[in-house]
């Protein structure tokens, strides 16, 4: 099997100016989109087969962060095989799941929040990983039509309040 990887840079935003922080983030919003029609064609091709995947609340997948400064986004097949994954993961896989499915316009979100650098270091975040001013932390979560937001990575294991 052939494994592709994306390098994608994000612009810098200014925290004073909100279409500079959403601007920062449209590219990780296509990329988004992008993996969630990737795991919507693995449950198609599944199901022409005859061989469909368990949805994801049944697969045994569990939520699990990856380590600071890792981001490794896994479609549907490499996130069963693996057999756990963070919040894109789980949330590109859930919209999928939802458009192929149940027949819903689902798609994935995000909510960003920025931490600034001494709550991760109060917060055991390793030096090296941190930058001066902080970073944005980026939660992905899948939102239905009817305005009702899901957060796969809560329902699989993910402890915290974030979304």
């Amino acid at each position: 099997m052939t494994k592709l990887r994306f390098v994608i840079d994000l612009p810098d935003a200014d925290l004073s100016d909100h279409d500079s922080v959403r601007r920062r983030f449209a590219p990780l919003i296509i990329s988004l989109e992008a993996l969630t029609e990737i795991n919507e064609w693995h449950l198609r091709e599944a199901l022409t087969r005859g061989k469909p995947y368990p949805r994801l609340y049944k697969s045994g997948v569990y939520y699990e962060e990856e380590p600071p400064g890792q981001e490794d986004w896994l479609d549907l097949p490499s996130l069963y095989k693996a057999g756990k994954g963070d919040c894109e993961d789980l949330g590109c896989v859930l919209a999928a799941e939802r458009r192929v499915y149940d027949g819903l316009d689902a798609r994935p979100v995000i909510k960003v929040k920025f931490v600034p650098s001494e709550e991760l270091r109060a917060a055991g975040y390793p030096r090296k990983a941190i930058p001066r001013d902080g970073i944005f932390l980026v939660h992905v979560l899948t939102l239905l039509p009817n305005g009702i937001i899901e957060d796969p990575s809560k329902v699989l294991g993910m402890r915290g309040d974030f979304s």
